[in-house]
C-alpha cells in the first residue's frame, strides 16, 4: 500500500513539473519569434525614365508583412528628395501612398507604382517610403544616383552612343 501512494505523488508531481516547464516553454517560444505582432518588411527602388522635357521616377514600392496577424495601415507615404552635386539637398515632393489599403493580412505583399515628375539636374535622387501601422513607424530609403555631364562624354570628349535627340522614336 505504502508503494503504491509514494508512486502516485511521485506521478502526480512529475505531471505538475511536466506541465509547468511546457507552459513556460510554450510562453517562452511564443515571446522570443513575437509573430503576433506587427512584423512589416519594406522596400522601396527608382528607375530613372528619360523623355524630351525632363525626366521622371517610376517609384516602386512594397510591403510585406512577415508576421501572423493582420496589420492594420494607419497612413504610408514617399518623400523625394534631390541631392545636388554640391551636397545641398532639397525636398522634391511627399505623396501619400497605399490609399486602397488599409491593412494586411499575414502572409501577404502591396506593390504599387508611382510615376513622378523630377526636374533635370545632375546629382541623386533620395527616395524614402514610411509606413506606419499599429503605432509602429517603419521606413526605407533607397538613393538613385542620377547620370552627370561627364557620364555622357567619353574620355576622348565625345558623346557616348547613348543619347536622347529630338525626334528619336526609340529612346
Amino acid at each position: 500500500m505504502e508503494l503504491e501512494k509514494f508512486v502516485a505523488i511521485v506521478s502526480g508531481a512529475v505531471a505538475t513539473i511536466a506541465t509547468i516547464a511546457g507552459g513556460a516553454w510554450g510562453y517562452y517560444r511564443f515571446r522570443k519569434s513575437r509573430t503576433f505582432e506587427p512584423r512589416l518588411t519594406l522596400g522601396v527602388k527608382a528607375d530613372l525614365i528619360h523623355s524630351m522635357s525632363d525626366n521622371s521616377l517610376l517609384c516602386t514600392f512594397d510591403v510585406k508583412n512577415v508576421g501572423e496577424s493582420k496589420v492594420d495601415i494607419e497612413k504610408a507615404y514617399i518623400r523625394l528628395g534631390i541631392i545636388q552635386s554640391n551636397g545641398k539637398r532639397k525636398h522634391l515632393t511627399t505623396r501619400k501612398v497605399l490609399l486602397a489599403h488599409s491593412w494586411l493580412e499575414p502572409g501577404t505583399t502591396l506593390k504599387e507604382q508611382e510615376l513622378i515628375s523630377c526636374p533635370v539636374f545632375h546629382g541623386a535622387v533620395k527616395i524614402e517610403f514610411r509606413l506606419v501601422a499599429v503605432g509602429t513607424a517603419y521606413k526605407t530609403t533607397h538613393i538613385l544616383q542620377l547620370p552627370g555631364v561627364d557620364a555622357c562624354l567619353k574620355q576622348d570628349g565625345s558623346r557616348s552612343a547613348v543619347q536622347f535627340t529630338k525626334g528619336d522614336m526609340n529612346s
